[in-house]
């Protein structure tokens, strides 16, 4: 299969991405990487730790307070050849004094000498987040993944006072049980400041992977429409009328922005709040909850409408027919096409929610932010 490349700089639902080593070793059968022939691959180095951190900071999209998420088509620490690039990353922006908050997702073992860079870091005013990626799925479904050295990452982390979420994706029939469910959260609640559960992205270059969930297979067209698949079980358990019942004010979320900006201390940049996962779905605190509504009930809506123009126009687009209509909690933005990553970047800014067309050419998979709902089964 041929090899291809995600963009060094780009943003994703959440955060800025920062990706200048691409490539993972493991071979999680669901993983998108598996769609560009990059699982089960040597990381290859794209382009030195100096020129990355200059992308970044020259790209249209960098703002200094925006959190920005370190390897997310690799594993960080997969291989001591990853650790090292990002050590020296982080190195670099700390002599030039980069404090977006930084993120680390992983299935891998974090070295406690690398803990150790963080807790020095954070003397000097920065902000570390990591999310330790813990399923309770087995290997013949996360290849190469062993959970004892996740499940001692939160213990380490935890020791060390840095600020962990549980990213709990994908949940598949495998995983689905109360058992296994009641399992996972009881370990990671001791550790964890909240969970972020996240049901199955699907592709059409990877779908042809999950013959692990063949009723899912039976209505590919539905699946590959949707934000994500759940299944009905875990559904039910996680977000259905007994979810505090069992988990008690353990946060949990399905809008993975909700939870990091629970960890920041500051309001969701996403304008989930008022939305059916702020009102039906996340086990959010009151405190939080709170934030969002003293932000949300302030903002001048009726001003963000030049600034989105300004936006687009910074970001590369023709605003020459542009239309945009203020409708409800919604701008509606007409007689344009977006990529998904400008459609996440003006919600981010403009702390709003967004209606437009999806570009045809995209490359990312469908998000709650593009208005898409997820599929049980």
């Amino acid at each position: 299969m041929e090899m291809n490349f995600y963009p060094i700089i780009d943003v994703h639902a959440t955060w800025l991405a920062f990706n200048p080593v691409q490539g993972c070793p493991n071979k999680c059968r669901y993983c998108f990487l598996n769609g560009i022939g990059m699982t089960h691959k040597k990381p290859i180095v794209l382009c030195s730790a100096e020129e990355a951190v200059d992308k970044l900071l020259n790209s249209p999209y960098y703002l200094p307070d925006f959190p920005i998420c370190f390897f997310s088509q690799t594993d960080a620490f997969a291989t001591p050849d990853n650790i090292a690039y990002l050590t020296k990353v982080l190195q670099i922006m700390h002599e030039r004094k980069i404090l977006n908050p930084k993120i680390f997702i992983t299935k891998c073992f974090i070295p406690i000498e690398f803990i150790n860079l963080c807790e020095e870091y954070e003397s000097c005013g920065e902000k570390f987040i990591f999310y330790l990626s813990y399923s309770g799925l087995e290997n013949d479904i996360e290849i190469g993944i062993n959970k004892e050295k996740i499940k001692q990452n939160f213990i380490n982390l935890h020791n060390h006072n840095q600020k962990i979420i549980h990213y709990w994706r994908p949940l598949l029939p495998q995983n689905s049980s109360v058992s296994k469910i009641q399992e996972i959260i009881k370990f990671v609640k001791n550790y964890a400041l909240a969970s972020v559960i996240v049901g199955l992205k699907v592709q059409t270059n990877i779908i042809e992977n999950f013959d692990f969930w063949p009723e899912m297979l039976n209505c590919k067209e539905k699946a590959l429409n949707a934000e994500c698949i759940w299944t009905k079980e875990a559904y039910e358990i996680l977000f259905g009328d007994n979810e505090k019942q069992i988990f008690g004010d353990y946060p949990i979320f399905q809008s993975n922005s909700c939870a990091l900006a629970l960890a920041l201390g500051i309001t969701d940049r996403n304008a989930f709040w008022k939305s059916y996962y702020c009102e039906k779905v996340n086990n959010c605190p009151k405190l939080q909850k709170q934030r969002c509504k003293e932000y949300y009930e302030k903002i001048d809506k009726k001003s963000l409408l030049e600034k989105v123009k300004d936006i687009l126009l910074k970001i590369g687009y023709d605003i020459n027919n542009l239309k945009i209509e203020l409708k409800e909690n919604f701008l509606i933005i007409e007689n344009i096409e977006l990529m998904q990553r400008d459609l996440t970047y003006l919600t981010q800014v403009t702390h709003m929610k967004i209606k437009a067309n999806k570009s045809k050419d995209d490359i990312y998979w469908n998000s709650s932010l593009a208005n898409k709902k997820p599929v049980i089964i």
